[in-house]
């Protein structure tokens, strides 16, 4: 049976001299594995991290594995591995979204906040606030209590800069000071008070 979906691309990895597989968040069904053939000697045009894509799948007679057939890119962004911290925190979204996904009911709130954080470091805005959003939000989303939990316990100058990322669009977000601090108590603060691994 042949599946059309939207995705975006977490990982990717090459299995053997012939196989890759695109592990490929989606909306509506969390994290699939897809199976593709690819030559080394003739490459040819695929997706790749951070990508949004549109996916034509085809399930094994046996069931269970998803093998690639057609797919069409609709957002490209390969602007997130011209920078260093911006690859490095895209990278970071990605494991987050692999390792946590399973434990969820539903998925577009993860899918959305993926797609957002992806789109807002490719056009250039400082990752480290972007994903410190991603996660806040994240929380929020999940029904864990961020703003009283977490925001309750900074100081005023970390306080103020959690205000200024949560209210801002992540695509505006550039040059935040504090924000690779306030990440790093934030990825604390989700390994030590939430069911979710950061």
């Amino acid at each position: 049976m042949t599946e059309v979906f939207e995705g975006i691309v977490l990982d990717k990895s090459f299995r053997g001299e012939s196989g890759l597989l695109l592990s490929v968040l989606r909306a509506d069904g969390g994290v699939r594995v897809l199976h593709k053939k690819v030559s080394r000697k003739k490459p040819s045009a695929l997706p790749d991290y951070f990508d949004t894509a549109s996916f034509e799948a085809e399930e094994s007679k046996a069931g269970g594995i998803l093998f690639l057939g057609g797919f069409e890119i609709l957002a490209r962004r390969a602007g997130i591995a011209a920078d260093y911290d911006a690859f490095k925190n895209a990278c970071e979204i990605s494991k987050f979204a692999l390792k946590n996904s399973k434990f969820l009911e539903s998925f577009g709130a993860l899918y959305d906040l993926v797609g957002a954080s992806f789109c807002a470091i490719d056009s250039g805005a400082d990752s480290f606030a972007v994903r410190a959003k991603f996660l806040y939000a994240f929380a929020k989303s999940e029904g864990y209590a961020a703003k009283e939990d977490f925001a309750a316990g900074l100081c005023a100058e970390d306080f103020e800069c959690l205000k200024k990322i949560v209210s801002a669009p992540a695509a505006s977000l550039r040059s935040v000071p504090r924000a690779a601090a306030l990440l790093e108590r934030l990825v604390f603060w989700i390994g030590s008070s939430t069911d979710f691994s950061a």
